[in-house]
């Protein structure tokens, strides 16, 4: 949802410090309604965040992720040709040509660390 997720881009920004997000939107009914969506999330945090939204693309709603799933398969190798599989991977080339951080800015970068050391009491 919009508010969840802008109360968790909130709470990024003011417990680690982020300001960029990279918004891709999932299980979209299309190109238009992805883009509004977005707007839509950028309209709710704008007033209160000092933060950068990024739309990256999105991600359709597809019968073949449920079929997946049911088959305990991932949906790029089950169903290659499937609108979800096309479309992860074109958003997949695109996260490829992001520039890489230089240094770990000891955010979010350490989660599954953090997360794991956790678990172990």
């Amino acid at each position: 949802s919009i508010r969840g997720t802008g109360n968790l881009i909130k709470l990024l920004h003011q417990d680690y410090g982020l300001h960029r997000f990279r918004i891709l939107v999932n299980r979209s009914g299309g190109p238009l309604e992805s883009r509004k969506l977005f707007a839509e999330l950028h309209k709710y945090t704008d007033p209160f965040l000092d933060v950068q939204l990024h739309y990256i693309g999105a991600v359709p709603s597809d019968e073949a992720v449920a079929r997946a799933v049911r088959k305990r398969q991932a949906v790029v190798d089950g169903y290659a040709r499937s609108k979800f599989a096309r479309a992860f991977r074109d958003i997949a080339l695109k996260t490829e040509a992001w520039p890489l951080p230089t240094h770990p800015a000891g955010h979010v970068e350490f989660f599954v660390e953090q997360l794991a050391r956790s678990s172990r009491g």
